[in-house]
């Protein structure tokens, strides 16, 4: 969700700082106050663990960790308009940020420039590069498909260590990418040597290759028995046996039964809600559920990126309409401000749905949950989130798998491509384009495509 996502990865980001640092970077990105020598200044003034030389890498980190790209680009380009050598903590946090915004846009010529200007200055440099360095350089030469330089920095790693899960996993997805089938398969035999396992990026591009270089049913699917034979064979080493995807209707009990203590009485997850809008929330689940599909209406809305309230609500329209096709009965969960981005549209939604909205300063995730939750197995979920911070909200590991289990078998995921909007369900593995011609005038920017 946003509140961990955003509590989990800044931890890792401010841990052993000053707090009152910390805070003020915080205010200051959060309002857009992005005069960076005045927020040097006043950082290095209060007391605490980020400094002179920490300074540029700490706060590129917290950027990024908070999704700040926007803030980090214009803190990159304020390091590169200073006349001062930059730091290697700085070029790192530029590398890291750089492969990052490659994974949501086009770099522009100048920030492929600066990771190809960085790979050669450093090695010009140090000419051996400590480990971190190379991860993230691996990484940044990666999102512009340099992908012999990422091999030959992969290598530098071999010298002391053996590269990350994510570097071999990142170097085989490009190498899928750019059509090099064989360099892919040679790097797969590589990672399984030093027994690192491929990651999500890797299989990804693997099938968008199959797909892109198969078009007979029949070809495709000896292609894909490919990455299953791999995965049985390679995968298997451990002897441990996968766990079940599959919920029993035992343990979806059990989940509901604990979901409501452990996701609202034992946490401090509703400190920001009043107990009249909890009770509120309560009532209005008893009356109204059982549901089909509970959608996380700002979650959904949001993945349009930056736009006009009319995009976000055009997208909020074309994932209910998908739904509402399928007569589904669907709870759109949202916050009261989304209230203020269009009458004639949030009317439309409320005759489509079950409509509830929280207030502002609520957080509207442990909501969503908990209402797909209680309102009973057959109840799916649609959002872009992984939700990984309710997995560590549920103490007990066995309520932690079970959760992760209803996830899998329930979330619908959204995907953001080239402006055109596909609804996924991940276990179930069934893919939806959606068309609609009336969307393409409901908001401008997005191509619905079959």
């Amino acid at each position: 969700s946003r509140f961990y996502s955003a509590i989990y990865d800044i931890s890792s980001a401010t841990r052993n700082h000053s707090v009152d640092q910390v805070e003020y970077l915080n205010s200051a990105i959060d309002n857009n106050a992005l005069d960076w020598p005045s927020i040097k200044s006043n950082v290095l003034s209060q007391r605490g663990n980020i400094n002179q030389k920490n300074f540029e890498g700490v706060i590129l980190k917290l950027m990024i960790n908070r999704r700040k790209y926007e803030a980090a680009l214009s803190f990159a380009n304020h390091l590169k308009s200073n006349s001062e050598e930059m730091t290697l903590g700085s070029i790192n946090g530029l590398l890291g940020l750089y492969y990052f915004i490659g994974k949501t846009r086009k770099l522009s010529d100048e920030e492929k420039t600066f990771i190809s200007d960085a790979y050669k200055s450093l090695y010009e440099k140090y000419k051996v590069l400590d480990f971190s360095t190379c991860e993230k350089l691996v990484r940044a030469l990666c999102v512009i498909d340099e992908w012999e330089k990422a091999i030959w920095v992969l290598e530098d790693i071999h010298l002391t260590s053996v590269p990350s899960h994510t570097a071999f996993s990142i170097v085989v997805g490009t190498l899928f990418r750019n059509n090099k089938k064989k360099r892919a398969f040679e790097m797969i035999s590589e990672s399984i040597k030093h027994k690192r396992p491929l990651q999500y990026e890797a299989f990804d591009e693997w099938i968008k290759f199959i797909l892109r270089k198969y078009k007979d049913r029949k070809a495709i699917l000896k292609q894909l028995g490919e990455i299953h034979e791999h995965i049985a064979r390679n995968y298997a080493v451990c002897k441990e046996k996968l766990e079940c995807l599959k919920l029993s209707d035992e343990d979806f009990l059990k989940l509901q039964q604990n979901v409501k203590e452990k996701l609202i009485v034992g946490s401090d997850l509703f400190l920001k809600s009043s107990p009249e809008e909890l009770q509120r929330f309560l009532s209005f689940i008893e009356k109204t559920a059982p549901y089909d599909v509970v959608i996380d209406a700002l979650n959904v809305a949001y993945a349009v990126g930056k736009g006009f309230p009319s995009d976000r609500l055009g997208l909020l329209l074309a994932t209910v309409d998908h739904f509402k096709e399928k007569n589904k009965k669907i709870l759109l969960l949202g916050r009261k401000h989304m209230l203020k981005w269009g009458k004639s549209s949030i009317e439309k939604l409320k005759n489509s749905t079950c409509i509830f909205f929280t207030e502002n300063l609520s957080e509207d995730d442990p909501y969503f949950i908990t209402a797909a939750i209680l309102s009973g197995p057959r109840t799916d979920i649609v959002s872009k989130d992984l939700l990984r911070g309710h997995q560590f909200n549920l103490q007990d590991e066995a309520l932690r798998s079970m959760f992760r289990k209803w996830q899998w078998q329930h979330q619908w995921m959204l995907f953001i491509n080239h402006k055109a909007l596909k609804i996924q369900d991940l276990l179930r593995g069934h893919q939806f384009n959606l068309h609609d011609e009336a969307l393409r005038s409901m908001f401008r920017k997005w191509q619905c495509q079959h």
